[in-house]
């Protein structure tokens, strides 16, 4: 019942592998420019994040050294009211 399907196949079957073969050495170029292209994207995408990161690192220390020298401008009044 199934012989003829199989015969169909098993005709067509060495075609099938040749068009494989043909086409390997294209799907295996796509599929290293797409590695590429994808592992480059993580490391811009990690570079971006650590600019952000020591950008903000930059803004809190120049914000802790604000209040450190307003901190200082209070103390040096408070000495000169007390003392």
């Amino acid at each position: 019942m199934y012989q003829p399907y199989l015969e169909w196949f098993y005709r067509w079957l060495p075609a099938i592998e040749d068009r494989l073969l043909d086409w390997f050495p294209m799907l295996l170029l796509i599929a290293v420019w797409v590695y590429f292209l994808r592992k480059i994207g993580r490391e811009q995408n990690r570079n971006k994040y650590q600019l952000d990161f020591m950008d903000e690192v930059r803004k809190q220390n120049e914000e802790a050294r604000k209040q450190n020298e307003t901190l200082e401008r209070i103390a040096a009044t408070l000495e000169k009211r007390g003392g």
